[in-house]
Parts: structure tokens; C-alpha cells; sequence
């Protein structure tokens, strides 16, 4: 069974290599890795040049942002399931061989979800996988139950291709949230194959290195389009869950933009929290924002 990986690069020189060489160790072979670099001016492809292997395909264009790039490579993906992974995580070797097996186990899963954990770069140079035994591979037809605990990751998800394309696949009106609107609309209509083991490195460096999570333009961000777009989520389903989810992406961008002081996005998101069906912890995490005591 082919997977497509698919790699989008902007400016990610110095940590593209590595990120390469962990798809290109996994145990699972029967895969094909799809690097597209977005209009990159740091020379990020460079690094690769010296690595002869049939199954990396680089691809080049023009800067259109995130969301057009993974598009893209969707579509020139042959495989029915495609694995992302960001130009500065890592992979463990066996990574491919888990997601292989939960597609086996659930063939018709709109996504499929492993564990991830956050590390900074310079500590995961001598990191070292902890050896553990494998757990039950689950599938979920009520994933937004789940949701609004759960941290969704990139690189530790894959997709069924066709399903995420019908979608309308990444959109490319958002530059920040624009993986999690997917993910969200897949969980409401699809089921969702969940492994809760870690084989996935998201590694943090400084600050100039990742995208600015707020956005000047605040319609770029998700959270205007949960507001503008709100029935058309409810409208695949429409239960508490998925209530409290758009309510909590919605309180967590509009404490953001608080500290951006982007006051035009503070009062539109501010009038659609509902604070009585926020989670205990972040009704605390509410009051005390309201206080200036949370930062």
C-alpha cells in the first residue's frame, strides 16, 4: 500500500535535511515523499541535492503560502493516504509502519491521528525513542467528543486523500489555523483512526523560525471563519462537542489577539464567546485573563 508523504518547505535550511532523512529511515518501504518548496529564498533545497533516492520527488513554485502548497502535493500525490510532516519535525523510524498498520486495521477512515511531543531542537540532537509496547489502534465515529482535548499536530497526521480533496482540501484564504479547519472538518465528517503511541518529534526553535501565530489581517485567521462560516461546520454535525469546540477556538484567538492588541478582532471574537460552556480550566484561564493575571 502506497503512502505519499508530503513535506512543504519555506525557508527551512537549516532543519530540511534532517526532517528528510527521518522519512527516508522508516522501516516501511512502500512510500513516496513529496517535498514542494514554496518559493523558499534561504536556498532550503540546496540541502538536499546530495541525497539519490527514487522515492524523494522535489517540486518548486512560486509562494502562494501553506495551505496551496500541501494542496498542491495532494494532488500530485499517487497514493490514497497522505502523511504530512513540517520541514522541522522529526519522525521515528517506525512511524509509516504504525500508520500502515492503522490503515489496515480502518481502511475507511477520513484521518488517522498518532501522538506527538514538543521538544526544543537543541535537545532533540541525542534524543532517544523510548521503547514501549504497542497499544490498541482505535476507531472513533464521535472524534469531536475528543476534540477540544486533544492537540491535533500536522506531522502526526495523514489523511484519506479523496475525502480531504471532496472538502475543498486546505483553505486558502487562511494563513493561520488553516490545518486545524481541515482536521475539524474531517472530524465532523468522517470517522477518525486514533493511536495513542509517540513517534512524532515537533521540534521548537526560535521564534523567527515558525509562522507568527497571529496575523495582522485577523480574517486570515480561523477563528473569523468559525465566525462567519459557523453554520456551515454545524451543518455536517451539530451537538454540544462541536459547540464547545468553535467556542474554545474562538476564546483561545481572542486572548491572542488581546495581546496583539488588535482591538477590532477583540470585539468581534469577544461577543461570541459564551463563557457557561467553556471548560472549567478555561473558564479559569477566562477570569483570570479578564484579571490581567494570565499571560
Amino acid at each position: 500500500m502506497l503512502i505519499s508523504v508530503v513535506i512543504p518547505v519555506y525557508n527551512k535550511r537549516k532543519s530540511i535535511r534532517r526532517t528528510v532523512e527521518s522519512v527516508l529511515n522508516q522501516t516501511y518501504k512502500d512510500y513516496e515523499l513529496l517535498v514542494v518548496d514554496d518559493g523558499s529564498t534561504d536556498g532550503s533545497m540546496d540541502e538536499l541535492n546530495s541525497i539519490k533516492d527514487s522515492r524523494l520527488k522535489c517540486f518548486y513554485k512560486k509562494n502562494s503560502g501553506v495551505s496551496d502548497t500541501r494542496n498542491y502535493a495532494m494532488e500530485k500525490a499517487s497514493g490514497d493516504i497522505v502523511a504530512f510532516l513540517d520541514g522541522d519535525d522529526l519522525w521515528e523510524n517506525i512511524y509509516l509502519q504504525r500508520l500502515a498498520d492503522m490503515i489496515f486495521a480502518y481502511p475507511d477512515c477520513g484521518l488517522y491521528m498518532q501522538d506527538s511531543i514538543d521538544i526544543a531542537a537543541e535537545d532533540s540532537v541525542n534524543y532517544r525513542w523510548e521503547k514501549k509496547d504497542f497499544k490498541e489502534i482505535k476507531r472513533y465515529t464521535n472524534w469531536e467528543h475528543y476534540f477540544y482535548f486533544r492537540n491535533f499536530k500536522t506531522s502526526a497526521l495523514a489523511v484519506n486523500k479523496k475525502k480531504a480533496i471532496a472538502l475543498g482540501g486546505f483553505d486558502t484564504s487562511l494563513t493561520i489555523g488553516e490545518d486545524l479547519d481541515l482536521w475539524l472538518r474531517l472530524v465532523l465528517s468522517e470517522s477518525v483512526c486514533f493511536l495513542d503511541e509517540i513517534h512524532v518529534l515537533i521540534l521548537k526553535y526560535g521564534s523567527d523560525y515558525h509562522s507568527r501565530f497571529v496575523p495582522e489581517n485577523y480574517k486570515k485567521h480561523l477563528s473569523y471563519k468559525l465566525f462567519i462560516k459557523r453554520q456551515e461546520y454545524l451543518a455536517l454535525k451539530d451537538n454540544r462537542d462541536v459547540r464547545q469546540i468553535i467556542n474554545k477556538m474562538m476564546f483561545y484567538a481572542w486572548m491572542d489577539f488581546t495581546k496583539d492588541n488588535n482591538q477590532e478582532a477583540v470585539c468581534l471574537l469577544g461577543k461570541q464567546i459564551r463563557f457557561q460552556i467553556l471548560s472549567i480550566k478555561d473558564k479559569v484561564k477566562y477570569v483570570l485573563f479578564k484579571l490581567h493575571l494570565w499571560s
